[in-house]
């Protein structure tokens, strides 16, 4: 079997840097605590970086079983951004029919794999018919595995067509746009749909090492490059979630945390051609964990809630939904220590910007 190292290319170094990836890597988070997935496939033999690619199914089912095809072009992408994940081939996927009696691959074929590996995430590139049946068997497995996410590349059909698996709320869509100069810009073939969610980047290089040498592909246009990107990046923030909490984001909450990341492409707010925008990773020091994860059995926004007069619960609990206090990177309140002046100043600019 032929395996090779998850080298992070230098040629997409400027996309890491710029969606905030870099800085997860800094800080030392590479998605070595997660399982993803694709809904594509390709045969190991060719492309199983650090024997990091499961294969349920066995290798070679499917579609793109070679090195340098779609497949493991999207993965390759995947393993860009994080590099020490698990990746499963999740090829089944995409089998489905309409109808009240619909066949649901993610149900019937994967969902005994999901939770095996404990899949977090899968990213797909692909069309099908989906009717209201199907959107809400896909909606009823996704909500039934709660911290299972599915990032579903938009289109390269610009305004007249767009994957018909968008209408499903428990799905999210990905638009692309690449980086120019330093700033953002929608892909003019990037499918248009009121069901978008996001956009990720896409025109990322990617290499393939066999016996004659590496074998390099040019920079990678498509929704289906973009879809990965954010795959990669959540899983990232899973990585990061599970080393300070011990369990991954809720779909939810990953959902949240991405929108509270986000940054306009063009249009102020949510658009057509790319969602709430495109998702930046903040420092990993500075995200205020107990915003997004709770414990098990309660609502918990502090490792030292406990310590928090009684009196004082309720108070703190509202600035800490709307953001206007928040804990140490190690998810403690600390009520008992003395304010800063510059963190008065921070708590008074949170304020002042809330009213405005």
């Amino acid at each position: 079997m032929a395996t090779e190292t998850t080298n992070l290319h230098t040629e997409n170094n400027y996309i890491r840097k710029f969606t905030g990836v870099d800085r997860f890597h800094n800080a030392g988070y590479f998605g070595e605590r997660v399982t993803a997935a694709t809904g594509e496939n390709w045969s190991i033999k060719n492309y199983n970086p650090d024997d990091l690619v499961l294969i349920p199914f066995g290798d070679g089912y499917g579609w793109g079983n070679f090195s340098g095809g779609h497949g493991s072009k999207t993965a390759a992408t995947f393993f860009q951004v994080a590099p020490k994940a698990r990746l499963a081939q999740l090829s089944k996927i995409s089998r489905a029919r309409t109808g009240k009696d619909c066949y649901c691959g993610l149900e019937d074929d994967c969902l005994p794999y999901i939770e095996e590996y404990g899949i977090t995430s899968v990213f797909c590139s692909f069309d099908m018919i989906c009717d209201k049946y199907l959107a809400q068997k896909y909606q009823t497995v996704i909500d039934g595995l709660g911290t299972f996410n599915m990032f579903v590349a938009a289109g390269n059909d610009s305004s007249t067509d767009y994957v018909e698996l968008a209408r499903c709320d428990a799905v999210t869509t990905v638009g692309a746009y690449y980086i120019q100069n330093n700033k953002a810009i929608p892909e003019d073939f990037s499918s248009t749909t009121e069901y978008l969610d996001f956009a990720a980047p896409d025109r990322q290089v990617v290499k393939f090492a066999k016996e004659t040498g590496v074998t390099t592909y040019g920079k990678q246009t498509g929704t289906s490059f973009a879809a990965p990107w954010l795959c990669g990046m959540a899983c990232l923030v899973n990585d990061f979630f599970i080393d300070k909490t011990g369990k991954p984001l809720t779909h939810e909450a990953m959902m949240r945390f991405f929108r509270d990341h986000c940054v306009d492409i063009g249009a102020e707010g949510f658009d057509s051609k790319t969602g709430h925008g495109m998702v930046i990773l903040p420092e990993p020091s500075e995200i205020n964990v107990w915003k997004y994860q709770t414990k098990e059995g309660g609502e918990t926004m502090y490792k030292d809630e406990n310590q928090i007069s009684e009196w004082a619960k309720e108070n703190v609990k509202y600035c800490n939904e709307y953001g206007i206090m928040e804990g140490d990177a190690d998810g403690k309140f600390r009520p008992r220590d003395f304010v800063t002046r510059e963190e008065l100043a921070c708590t008074l600019a949170r304020i002042h910007k809330s009213i405005q």
